[in-house]
């Protein structure tokens, strides 16, 4: 199922990373990313006309909007948040 998949994860605070990753869209298809709402935007990437030719997909914990949209989000997080988290629903005995 992930024949031909490539993928790579860079750290965008240097600018030398910013422009690998500026090389690698030119080329790339897809882009899947999963900051906080905006801030791919404010490290300079955004779904504009130089990226117009990729499909954008932005996982977030809380979605793009809403009261919680802003939040960072993780398992522990969403399990707090839910008041249940995996670590107690596994340890659980029947």
């Amino acid at each position: 199922m992930a024949r031909n998949k490539r993928s790579v994860a860079l750290e965008l605070q240097s600018e030398a990373k910013k422009a690998a990753l500026r090389d690698l869209l030119k080329d790339s298809d897809v882009l899947i990313e999963n900051y906080r709402p905006g801030v791919l935007d404010r490290l300079g990437f955004s779904a504009g006309s130089d990226y117009a030719h990729l499909v954008w997909c932005s996982v977030t914990g809380f979605g793009a909007d809403g009261t919680y949209g802003d939040r960072p989000a993780c398992d522990a997080v969403a399990g707090a948040i839910s008041g249940n988290s995996l670590a107690d629903i596994m340890g659980r005995q029947k």
